[in-house]
């Protein structure tokens, strides 16, 4: 599960938060918003890679205060961000936790077993996710961060890939998903609206769309 409060950080002259969030085990949580309102910064306040203040829970422990290294979490960013010098294979081998299973079986478990011996160089936008996905599986941990990773990749790669997660959550693994299109909202337990590094509101998906009509979330959906 993920669960924060009173999240906060500052990109130069740019707040983000606060933002409260409560995803329970298996849960897939959305976090939507137009370019620029601080989605990628928020999951990378959740995943340690910039400085935050404000509570931090992962799995039931507490981790504001822990390195990005030490965070029981995997983290897919945009575009994947393999390691130009290594195979699929060795970009999963290389943080491969002694009890995770082999390279090879957590690049079958995403689909990407064909691609085991290609560098990130040869490989489509939809395969370096897939490679990046059983990355972030090789860890073991319970939540996945994933950033836009529908951005560079088809409809029907999207299709296959947005199964994956879901199949994934299935299992227990805890996903929170950035991306700024919200029909991807339909695959959803939980969806957050962020404009201008603000929690507008977040909740049930079919809820929220309900409420279409008045505030600044109406304004933001229909623009």
């Amino acid at each position: 599960m993920i669960r924060t409060h009173g999240l906060r950080a500052m990109l130069g002259d740019f707040p983000l938060g606060p933002i409260d969030l409560d995803l329970p085990r298996g849960a897939l949580g959305l976090l939507v918003g137009p370019s620029g309102a601080g989605k990628t910064s928020a999951l990378r306040a959740l995943a340690g890679i910039i400085p935050s203040t404000g509570a931090i829970e992962i799995a039931g422990g507490r981790v504001e205060a822990l390195p990005p290294e030490r965070r029981p979490l995997g983290w897919v960013p945009q575009g994947g961000g393999l390691f130009p010098h290594l195979t699929a294979a060795g970009n999963v081998e290389l943080v491969r936790a002694a009890s995770a299973p082999p390279a090879l079986e957590l690049l079958a478990r995403v689909g990407a077993a064909p691609l085991a011996a290609r560098r990130p160089q040869a490989l489509s936008g939809g395969e370096r996710l897939r490679v990046a996905l059983a990355r972030a599986l090789a860890r073991q941990a319970p939540v996945l961060l994933l950033d836009e990773p529908f951005a560079a990749i088809d409809r029907s790669g999207t299709s296959s890939l947005a199964a994956l997660v879901r199949e994934l959550c299935a299992g227990g693994v805890t996903a929170l998903v950035v991306s700024h299109d919200i029909e991807r909202a339909r695959d959803a337990d939980w969806l957050g609206i962020l404009c201008r590094g603000r929690l507008l509101v977040g909740g049930p998906p079919r809820e929220l769309l309900a409420s279409e009509a008045g505030g600044e979330l109406g304004e933001l959906l229909r623009g």
